[in-house]
């Protein structure tokens, strides 16, 4: 939930304010290298980074992407999933905090206890966030946004500013 110097912080407050989230290089370390080796096996279908905008900004970017690749694949959260620490964030600090190290996995079924058991022996916290599939992104007490909306609101400045150059 590490909010300073976020992009939350920075667009929607309009503020530059709070040190920027600490690094723990030896977990980081970790972390990476337990991605590295997720991918090197084929267990990952999809692996994106959280440090630029948090969670819901990776998990945005990522049902974008897929959008380019097929029909837009949507994800559903499942907050009844996670350790309480996770549950009792602010909302804000939860879905947009900046912390170092984090990684949003995506995998088949049939691999998720794999996956599970794996980051278990290597000491690697990890959190089953819900499932991927639909056309939306599907908050907890919210209203589900549109992957179809998200991707013409992504691309309206961009447009805007093509036409414009010309």
């Amino acid at each position: 939930g590490w909010l300073g110097q976020s992009i939350y912080a920075r667009d929607l407050l309009h503020q530059e304010v709070g040190a920027p989230p600490p690094v723990h290089l030896d977990e980081e370390k970790q972390n990476a290298r337990f991605v590295r080796s997720l991918i090197a096996e084929g267990s990952a279908t999809a692996i994106c980074d959280c440090s630029h905008g948090g969670l819901l900004v990776t998990l945005a970017k990522m049902a974008l992407a897929s959008f380019e690749e097929q029909e837009p694949c949507g994800i559903i959260l499942q907050p009844e999933t996670w350790e309480e620490e996770w549950r009792t964030l602010p909302k804000h600090a939860f879905f947009f905090g900046e912390d170092q190290g984090r990684y949003i996995i995506t995998t088949s079924p049939s691999l998720l206890q794999s996956v599970e058991i794996k980051a278990k022996k290597e000491g690697i916290p990890l959190i089953y966030l819900g499932k991927t599939g639909g056309s939306h992104i599907v908050l907890p007490e919210d209203e589900p946004l549109s992957i179809r909306e998200l991707r013409t609101i992504h691309e309206i400045p961009l447009i805007n500013r093509l036409s414009h150059s010309s």
